[in-house]
Parts: structure tokens; sequence; C-alpha cells
């Protein structure tokens, strides 16, 4: 199988030229993206975890929708973003919902001013992948230097931050062996990805028959990491919540903290 990129900026292609998007997904497969509903069906598609993805993906769909109304007044191709985004807020997770907010007041700001709207939004598109990209690389590597090469490591979910792990973990040659949750008693340490943490140390948006598989693993005395690359998200979200109390540590870009102590992540410069 030929190497697919592990950051987002390198398989997320934007052909402003012929007015598309070509994406390679993390599993390998490659999509024309022409307008905005493309960009809702790739992400509807994603799996959770892969942050710079859904983020690029929800914003190069505002960028179609802007240049398919290129020559339009600007109060037209206003409401035409407003509602593109709207829509996108019923796919995309909530914790994105930041992310869209400032690209609709830089994209408004530029229309009302005259200015390229397009340029600006391309360009905050780009910063923003890439922002998120180093933050799953930072993530996984912090995760990869608490991987013993005799670890057999049990894991639920996915994302670019365990991809990461892993990957490092093997050229440093303390790749663990994989086991599932069939045969959890003979894991040594759990790893959680795709997840969101909130400022209590709670963790949102595992599966039921997840959090019992991490339940047992904690009460088998198995040390249990959460991935979150970019910290604690505030406010509420959906899904079922495993307790903090079950969470030995949680993985950021910019440290490891432990569940109660999360909150001052947002202490620290980025």
């Amino acid at each position: 199988m030929r190497d697919i990129p592990l950051c987002a900026a390198e398989r997320l292609r934007d052909n402003d030229a012929h007015g598309y998007v070509v994406w390679t997904s993390p599993s390998g497969v490659t999509t024309t993206i022409v307008d905005s509903q493309g960009a809702l069906g790739a992400i509807a598609g994603l799996e959770r975890g892969f942050d710079a993805d859904a983020a690029g993906l929800a914003l190069y769909a505002l960028i179609l929708t802007l240049r398919a109304r290129r020559g339009y007044p600007s109060d037209a191709m206003r409401s035409a973003v407003i509602q593109a985004a709207e829509t996108l807020r019923s796919v995309i997770h909530p914790q994105y919902a930041p992310i869209l907010d400032q690209a609709l007041t830089l994209t408004d700001s530029a229309l009302v001013n005259g200015d390229d709207a397009v340029e600006a939004l391309t360009a905050f598109t780009a910063n923003t992948i890439a922002r998120l990209d180093r933050a799953a690389e930072r993530c996984g590597r912090r995760a990869a230097a608490l991987l013993d090469e005799n670890d057999r490591l049990l894991t639920t979910g996915a994302g670019a931050a365990l991809r990461w792990m892993l990957q490092i973990a093997i050229e440093q040659g303390t790749a663990p062996r994989i086991v599932d949750a069939d045969h959890r008693d003979e894991a040594t340490i759990c790893v959680i990805a795709g997840v969101c943490v909130s400022t209590s140390g709670d963790v949102i948006g595992l599966l039921p028959d997840e959090i019992e598989t991490i339940a047992a693993a904690r009460r088998h005395g198995l040390p249990v990491y959460v991935l979150a690359p970019g910290g604690p998200v505030a406010g509420a979200l959906p899904g079922d919540r495993l307790s903090a109390h079950l969470v030995s540590a949680i993985v950021t870009d910019r440290g490891i903290y432990r569940p109660e102590r999360i909150a001052a992540y947002q202490e620290l410069s980025p």
C-alpha cells in the first residue's frame, strides 16, 4: 500500500484555477470536491479525531461557495456563505464551531471592505490546517514517549494524533503490539483517541461499549491515556461521558496533564 501523508495539509490540495479541491482521506481514498455538498459528504464519512481534515473540508466548503459566486453583489455572497456555514454546523462536531465563526467574521469583513474574500479565507484555511496538523504531531510525539517496546496496546477511536504516536513509536523502535477489546486482559496500556475532553477532565465522544472496555481496563490496573491535541473543549458537548477518575493522564500538544489539571492548558500561550 502506498504511503499516505500524515498531515492533512499534504492531502488537501486546492486548485483555484479549476475551482476544485482534491482530498486524499486518511485511509487513502482520493476525491475531487467541486462544491460545498461534496465537502459535506466527505466530512460526514470522516472518522473522528482527524481535526485538520474536518476543519479544512469545512473551510473549503465556504471557499467553494464564494468561488461559485464571484462577481455577485457582496450581499448575495454574504448570504450564500452564511447559509453554507449553517448547513456545515449540522454536520461538523461542535468543537469546530469557533473556527467557522472566525471564518465568517473574516469573510464578512473582507466583503464589506471590498477585499478579496476568497484570498483572505484561503490564507486562513491554510493556517488553520497547519496549526491543527502541528497539534496532532506534537501530541503524538508526547504519547509515543509513554510507550515501551514491550507494551501491548489497547486503543479506542482513531485520529491523526494516534497515527503520529504509532508512526513515531515505529521509528524509535518502541512500537507496541496492538490488542483488541476481546483480548483486553493481555493489554498493558490503554490509549483513547478521537474524543473531546471537557475542562473537568471528563472524556466525551465514546460509545457505551468503549466506556465499558476502558472501565474494565482501569479496574485491571492499566494506565489510561487520552489524546487531546487541542486541549479541553469548553461548553456543553453531546455524547456519553467517561469520568475523569478513570483517566490516568491527558496528552495534548502542550504537555501531559492529570485530568483535574487539564484546565491549566488554557493558561499557556500557544
